[in-house]
């Protein structure tokens, strides 16, 4: 989720040039990152809209940012180790995960 763009750089200016970098790296581009797939995608691939879709949005997100999935193929591989589509899109129980 966004940060609040004065608070931010009300901390860079009191901040060490470290600090200052990662701020201008989250602004730059961290910020512009998207998840690979979006509600449309997960509608197509059998998901039901509801609360759940934030949860399974914000950990592709969380996943495209750490690196684990980079494009639309990786992302379904995780989503279906993860995730079930089932009607409330709930996390895969660790003894339903592949491994």
């Amino acid at each position: 989720r966004p940060y609040n763009l004065p608070t931010l750089i009300l901390i860079a200016v009191q901040s060490s040039r470290t600090v200052r970098r990662y701020i201008w790296h989250y602004l730059t581009e961290l910020s512009r990152v998207k998840p690979p797939l979006n509600g449309n995608d997960l509608k197509g691939l059998g998901y039901q809209p509801g609360r759940g879709f934030q949860q399974i949005l914000e950990a592709l997100l969380a996943a495209k940012l750490d690196g684990e999935v980079g494009d639309r193929a990786s992302a379904e591989a995780f989503l279906a180790q993860k995730f079930s589509p089932s009607p409330s899109s709930q996390p895969v129980s660790p003894s339903e995960s592949v491994s």
